[in-house]
């Protein structure tokens, strides 16, 4: 995949921004946490779009009930 090519979210259509597992994996919930194996993910932007996190083939997205924490950008 190109490194500057547009992932865009499946719930909304806008382009997610790439965030490390760092990341994803302190914030996930277990079950989430397994279900990303480890993979880098995609961070939608856009308040008020359900999906949180997804993954560049676009075949899993995480919502805010599978995360630790509120993100604020969501909860605005």
């Amino acid at each position: 995949m190109n490194a500057t090519a547009k992932i865009s979210c499946p719930g909304c259509g806008h382009a997610g921004r790439k965030v490390g597992t760092v990341t994803t994996d302190s914030v996930l919930v277990d079950a989430a946490r397994k279900r990303a194996a480890g993979r880098a993910l995609l961070f939608c932007r856009t308040n008020d779009c359900d999906v949180i996190y997804f993954d560049e083939q676009r075949e899993e997205t995480f919502g805010a009930g599978e995360l630790r924490v509120t993100v604020f950008q969501k909860s605005a």
